[in-house]
């Protein structure tokens, strides 16, 4: 059986894959008749689908998260290219091992390998100086699976495994490539700084099939889990008062102002150097995801995260 990957969809092609419903949502046509509204995503890309009919059926045989087997054609409908299912159920390894379904294989992750993106961020920590170092050192050999295998958000920026590691390296080589022009800023500071910006997010967010808040990221948030995590770090370690407050400012401010979401601005140039990049770094994700994941040709359509149609040339 021939399987078709979500970037391979093509209008008036009827097709048979695996992938993992990320969505699902009861809704009713004008004329009253109930239909299910879909998300589905494999590793290429994401597409909204729909279920019309037997949809009470359908609709017990599979949950949000899960892995689908689907059956369906493909179509146009007001620009848009979506899919008609015609047959889902959920999919395991016992009934559709044989048929090629491999639940790793629906998982988006980073193209780099881990373990590549782990050795370049030590080899990072390794030029800073004491205190920094052994601070950031503890810090990653504490949190090195979560670090590893975690996003760096739900549906935002790198919402993939490994998502906040390709973040955290990105910005640690974005920073050094930009401090040659700022000479003037404290090199071990930034790149601390952009190592525990997030690092709340170690105990805030997990991945299983999916990006996931913890209970401690709904109800604490990744901003104050980070503070406590700095805080616990450095009760053995001989550090200055003054670092340490340098560090829980950048981790509180690092979201930029009141209406992202951080409790105070950057009021230094190294929280506004970090704050800048990791806006930076995030929206390029964004922009680069939006182009990968849409299913048209030459433009994306607007109902994007940047309310705007993308040129994908």
């Amino acid at each position: 059986m021939k399987l078709s990957t979500i970037s391979s969809f093509k209008a008036g092609t009827s097709i048979r894959g695996f992938y993992i419903c990320k969505e699902k949502s009861h809704r009713n046509t004008k004329n009253g008749d109930s239909y299910l509204d879909l998300v589905l995503q494999d590793k290429t890309g994401r597409i909204s689908a729909k279920i019309w009919d037997d949809v009470s059926h359908y609709d017990d045989l599979f949950k949000v998260s899960e892995p689908v087997a689907v059956k369906g054609k493909v179509e146009d409908y007001n620009s848009r290219t979506q899919l008609v299912v015609q047959q889902i159920k959920r999919a395991d390894d016992k009934t559709y091992q044989k048929y090629g379904f491999s639940l790793n294989q629906l998982i988006e992750k980073v193209e780099e390998p881990i373990d590549e993106l782990w050795i370049s961020l030590l080899s990072s920590v390794k030029t800073l100086k004491n205190p920094y170092k052994k601070l950031i050192s503890s810090i990653l050999k504490k949190y090195e699976t979560e670090i590893k295998i975690i996003p760096a958000s739900i549906n935002h920026h790198h919402p993939i495994s490994g998502g906040f590691l390709k973040h955290i390296t990105s910005m640690v080589d974005g920073a050094l490539s930009l401090l040659a022009n700022y000479k003037n800023l404290n090199k071990d500071l930034i790149i601390s700084g952009v190592i525990l910006h997030d690092i709340g997010k170690v105990k805030g967010l997990k991945f299983t099939t999916e990006a996931e808040y913890t209970d401690s990221g709904k109800l604490i948030g990744h901003i104050a889990l980070g503070l406590e995590i700095l805080n616990e770090s450095v009760l053995n370690i001989k550090i200055d008062d003054e670092l340490i407050l340098k560090l829980k400012h950048i981790i509180l401010s690092h979201q930029g102002s009141l209406q992202n979401g951080t409790p105070v601005p950057p009021r230094f140039p190294e929280a506004l150097f970090i704050h800048l990049l990791d806006t930076f770094d995030g929206k390029m994700d964004i922009m680069q995801r939006e182009i990968n994941n849409d299913p048209n040709q030459n433009w994306t359509d607007k109902h994007n995260h940047f309310y705007r149609e993308l040129w994908k040339k």
